[in-house]
């Protein structure tokens, strides 16, 4: 039970003045509050209920779309340099 010498110590501790109806106010939203607390620490936790997902994974599955290597030889003829099936690109960070 939250009563009046409660809420004045907490506003005591808290440096803050209140009006006698500030006081009132606070104790009832104090009250509710803890009776919440109360319902959410009676709640069991040791068997969870399964959450059914909400929405539909609208995604393909990660899976090759095709066999390796099919389109190299294609893409490496396109290329302006390559070295031992790679594309040889420009130097473009020095090494100190």
């Amino acid at each position: 039970m939250i009563d009046r010498n409660t809420i004045e110590k907490l506003a005591g501790l808290s440096r803050i003045k209140i009006s006698e109806k500030e006081s009132a106010a606070l104790a009832e939203d104090l009250e509710r509050i803890v009776a919440y607390v109360s319902q959410v620490t009676e709640a069991s936790a040791e068997t969870p209920t399964p959450i059914k997902p909400m929405m539909h994974n609208v995604l393909r599955e990660d899976k090759e779309p095709h066999a390796p290597g099919i389109f190299t030889e294609a893409l490496l003829t396109q290329a302006p340099a390559t070295v031992r099936a790679l594309v040889k690109v420009k130097k473009i960070i020095a090494q100190d």
